[in-house]
């Protein structure tokens, strides 16, 4: 098992690779040198291919990511930093893009949201997707390239914007079943079915200004603890400017709520190497 594994699929990940100590440090992890025989026993339970090299790589503040490299597999384990409860919210997503194959983001290949297994965390593991972090490979591109991603992206987002649902929310993945939890938490309602049959439940301008007030509410009885005047006045004029917009016909009404992306940044999306420089969400 070594942090410098040489797998094909590995290379174009090299320079993401990270062998210093600073996320040991940062988030109070177990250091790689130990967790990595974790992972490979966890590999031998759930995966039953054999034992896996385990390739350590750089993570992002909410997940910890080591590469897996079987005979003809290539893996990508992701564990949760300190988020509890926060695997479903991962699954979610991947679950529903599994119909939607034009629209390119990893399989996964089995999860477990308890602590029950040999990591002792929850974790997910799925296919590791070929290529290069966008954030660092598209400046260095020819023209013709960075017009290729360009257009593909848009792909991407068209895709996106083609998958709706009656009721806008935050996917979550609870009870084996994709659900939407709405985005006013602070009522504590419960996620629901996703129905994507019919006109939308309510429209953008309500959504938007009932998380607003919910936010407001929330605000007012903070308050009542320690000062939160400032959000309390930031929240009330936030109200007035989405009636304006109400008012200037800002908010579309033609269509239900479509799928978009919480973090749809560069370092999130990968491009392929050589000539096959189409993005791929992470």
């Amino acid at each position: 098992m070594s942090p410098n594994s040489t797998t094909p699929a590995s290379q174009g990940s090299r320079r993401s690779s990270c062998c210093s100590d600073t996320s040991t440090l940062t988030f109070g992890q177990e250091p790689f040198e130990t967790f990595q025989h974790r992972a490979v026993e966890l590999c031998n339970t759930v995966l039953d291919k054999g034992s896996p090299t385990v390739e350590r790589l750089r993570g992002g503040g909410f997940n910890r990511v080591l590469g897996l490299h079987l005979p003809n597999c290539e893996y990508i384990l992701r564990i949760p930093r300190y988020l509890e409860g926060s695997m479903p919210y991962d699954i979610a997503p991947l679950k529903l893009l599994e119909n939607y194959p034009e629209i390119p983001a990893p399989t996964i290949i089995t999860f477990d949201i308890s602590q029950d297994n040999a990591l002792k965390d929850s974790y997910m593991i799925q296919e590791r997707i070929p290529g290069l972090p966008c954030i660092s490979e598209y400046p260095g591109l020819p023209h013709e390239a960075k017009c290729a991603v360009a257009r593909d992206l848009g792909r991407i987002f068209s895709s996106m914007h083609g998958i709706r649902n009656r009721a806008a929310g935050r996917l979550i993945w609870k009870e084996d079943t994709l659900r939407l939890e709405p985005l006013d938490p602070y009522y504590q309602k419960d996620p629901v079915l996703l129905c994507n049959d019919g006109p939308a439940d309510q429209s953008t301008f309500e959504l938007i200004l009932d998380v607003i007030r919910s936010k407001l509410a929330e605000a007012i009885q903070i308050n009542r603890e320690r000062s939160w005047a400032y959000k309390i006045e930031f929240f009330e004029k936030l109200t007035i400017v989405a009636k304006e917009m109400e008012q200037a016909g800002v908010w579309d009404t033609a269509y239900a709520f479509c799928l978009c992306h919480r973090d749809i940044e560069p370092r999130n999306i990968l491009v392929g190497e050589g000539h096959h420089r189409y993005p791929r969400l992470g």
